[in-house]
């Protein structure tokens, strides 16, 4: 993965059958800083009986920093 790709691709997979779950999803600081190197996502998600994945999009922003 590099910076240039645009985004990182991030699947939650859901093991419970038969009920809707309801869970926050955020990103934090580590190496990659906000806002000069991703775009932050701090949502509350939730997934339907039928649903069995949810994936999210994390803007990755291309900069000059290694």
């Amino acid at each position: 993965m590099t910076e240039s790709s645009g985004t990182v691709d991030i699947t939650v997979v859901k093991k419970v059958v038969n009920q809707d779950l309801t869970f926050g999803i955020r990103t934090i600081d580590g190496t990659a800083k906000n806002p000069t190197e991703y775009t932050t996502i701090n949502e509350v998600i939730t997934m339907k009986k039928r649903d069995t994945e949810k994936t999210f999009k994390i803007k990755i922003l291309d900069n000059d920093d290694w």
